[in-house]
């Protein structure tokens, strides 16, 4: 994924989102200076920035594609000049974090601020899909929800899910969809009278697969009432065994409960 590409990726996701390149004055003044496009984020979420140069109040920022958080102030310096607004700034944790060269993101779902040195960007090792997956696991799961197609909202009209030709015929994934119902789940299996423990991930979540009730191949959407998250074992059950129309008339049975 390039740098443009999750820009894009970022900005089609989140409420609201400002970049800005990080200059040699905001690692050499050791103060980050807010942006007006990036300022935008945190008036979304009503959070001032302190007055009369005052770093002390501090404010959590957590970290695309991690488990980090920093702890920042975020305040207002006078500048000298008569009518000059005061110039917004950033300090403690977000200092370390910025690179010579480097361009920070700042997002907020509704419910919190995110930020990310786009100069990192190179250093994850990781592919698209695991990229994407990662900042949807990261959002509040109502943000998630919003902008998630339901059968109702799936109509003629629109493009059918995309399909990309190699050796075999695939289907290009939904990873929203595909996040939000294994989150929805707890990441445990939804076939009643299933135990599935699962194993742990890397990502410290458990492993689980997303099963279309309808196949995609044989017309079924990538919507919420058209997916389930199953354990491995499930999964295969409800592709290949000889009892799977029963197996799916339990999932099935269990409706939108599966969703809560």
């Amino acid at each position: 994924m390039t740098e443009a590409e999750l820009i894009e990726f970022i900005e089609d996701t989140f409420k609201v989102v400002g970049t800005k390149d990080i200059s040699c004055t905001d690692i050499n003044k050791q103060a980050y200076i807010v942006n007006k496009e990036q300022l935008k984020v945190f008036e979304h979420l009503r959070i001032q920035p302190s007055a009369n140069g005052n770093a002390k109040e501090i404010i959590s920022v957590r970290v695309l594609v991690s488990d980090q958080e920093l702890k920042a102030s975020f305040y207002g310096s006078q500048r000298t000049g008569s009518g000059r607004p005061p110039e917004i700034r950033m300090g403690r944790e977000i200092i370390p974090y910025l690179t010579q060269n480097g361009k920070i993101i700042f997002a907020t779902d509704g419910y919190d601020i995110f930020i990310f040195n786009l100069s990192k960007l190179a250093g994850l090792n990781m592919d698209d899909n695991a990229i994407r997956e990662a900042i949807y696991e990261q959002i509040n799961i109502g943000f998630l929800e919003e902008g998630i197609p339901t059968t109702r909202q799936i109509t003629t009209t629109d493009e059918p899910t995309q399909q990309i030709t190699t050796t075999i015929t695939t289907f290009r994934r939904n990873n929203k969809i595909n996040v939000y119902v294994k989150r929805k789940a707890g990441y445990k299996c939804q076939m009643p009278n299933c135990d599935y423990e699962g194993f742990d991930m890397p990502s410290g979540k458990k492993y689980i697969e997303v099963h279309h009730l309808v196949p995609l191949a044989e017309g079924g959407t990538d919507s919420l009432e058209n997916t389930v998250a199953v354990c491995p074992t499930c999964h295969r059950k409800l592709h290949y065994a000889t009892d799977k129309e029963t197996l799916k008339q339990m999932i099935e049975a269990i409706g939108e409960k599966r969703f809560y």
